[in-house]
C-alpha cells in the first residue's frame, strides 16, 4: 500500500500501535487526505485523548462495515466523509485482493494466483464451500 501511495505522489505517515499521540501530531500537521490501515486503529485515533489512554491496542478484528450496530457502521459506513473499502493483504505478499468503490467483490492482484482448496487435501474447493486460501507469487524475491 505504501508503494502505491508513493507512486501516486502521496506522502506517507507510518503509523501503528504505540506513540499514538506523536502520530496524531504528525497527522494534524501534514493533513493527509487518505488513510490505509485497520479500522480499529482509525477508531482509536478518532477518540478523545482520555478515552484513548484506556483503550487496548487494536487486534485486527472485524471491520466497521461487518459489525452489526445502531451507529453508522453498516455496509456503507462513511462517518466524517470517509469512503471505506476492504483489502486482503499480508506482510509477506502485500495486497492479495482489494475492493473497489463498485462493491462487486474483491479484485485479485493480477501478479498472484489465488486458490481456495479443501482443508488438508489441496484439492480445489467446490463453489460455495469453505476452504483454505493458497496464494502463489511468481516473484522470486518473495518466499
Amino acid at each position: 500500500m505504501e508503494s502505491g501511495a508513493h507512486a501516486l505522489g502521496c506522502a506517507v505517515i507510518a503509523a501503528g500501535t504505540g506513540n499514538t499521540e506523536q502520530q496524531l501530531e504528525a497527522i494534524a500537521h501534514f493533513q493527509p487526505s487518505g488513510y490505509v490501515g485497520t479500522p480499529d486503529f482509525l477508531k482509536i485515533c478518532s477518540m478523545p485523548r482520555r478515552k484513548r489512554a484506556k483503550t487496548p491496542p487494536p487486534s485486527g478484528g472485524p471491520s466497521y462495515r461487518a459489525r452489526p450496530c445502531r451507529a453508522p457502521c453498516a455496509r456503507n459506513w462513511q462517518p466524517r466523509g470517509l469512503a471505506v473499502c476492504h483489502c486482503y493483504a499480508t506482510a509477506d505478499l502485500g495486497v492479495i485482493a482489494y475492493e473497489s468503490e463498485a462493491r462487486e467483490g474483491m479484485i485479485v492482484n493480477e501478479t498472484l494466483l489465488v486458490e481456495i482448496v479443501a482443508a488438508g487435501t489441496g484439492d480445489p474447493a467446490a463453489l460455495g464451500e469453505v476452504g483454505e486460501v493458497v496464494v502463489t507469487a511468481f516473484n522470486r524475491t518473495i518466499r
